[in-house]
């Protein structure tokens, strides 16, 4: 993509020129409206399809922006905050063996009959009847 040329960015729903090329693993093109406006990536062709089927994490890594920035676009393209590649990348991310430890230690206390009461109030319940039983 030549400098100068006019991109219509989907994000902005606006035409810009391209004036220069991000610094991130996938080169993008800079945009600004004409005579005003921010720099920013323009959000078109493949960075447009990123947003709308790519993770969150995946998009910014890539086009060297932050997940909030990608958060952005999806609501001015109207795109669900989680999509296929999202739900994918928590499940991967569940898999792991420190969350996997996570959830097996919270299994035990849940059967954990002494952690069971605390969490019912009984161990409330047995302060309260003791403090009536005192004060009568």
């Amino acid at each position: 993509m030549r400098l100068g040329r006019v991109l219509t960015c989907e994000a902005r729903d606006a035409d810009v020129i391209v004036v220069g090329y991000g610094d991130a693993p996938i080169p993008w093109p800079i945009g600004q409206r004409r005579g005003r406006g921010a720099r920013a990536l323009v959000v078109y062709g493949g960075l447009a399809d990123a947003v709308r089927r790519e993770s969150n994490q995946a998009v910014a890594h890539w086009f060297g922006v932050t997940p909030q920035t990608v958060t952005k676009w999806r609501k001015c393209l109207t795109v669900s905050r989680a999509n296929e590649s999202t739900h994918r990348l928590h499940h991967d991310h569940a898999l792991e063996p420190g969350v996997a430890a996570g959830r097996a230690k919270a299994r035990a206390q849940a059967q954990d009959p002494q952690a069971d009461a605390g969490r019912r109030g009984e161990g409330l319940r047995q302060l309260l009847d003791a403090v009536e039983a005192a004060s009568h």
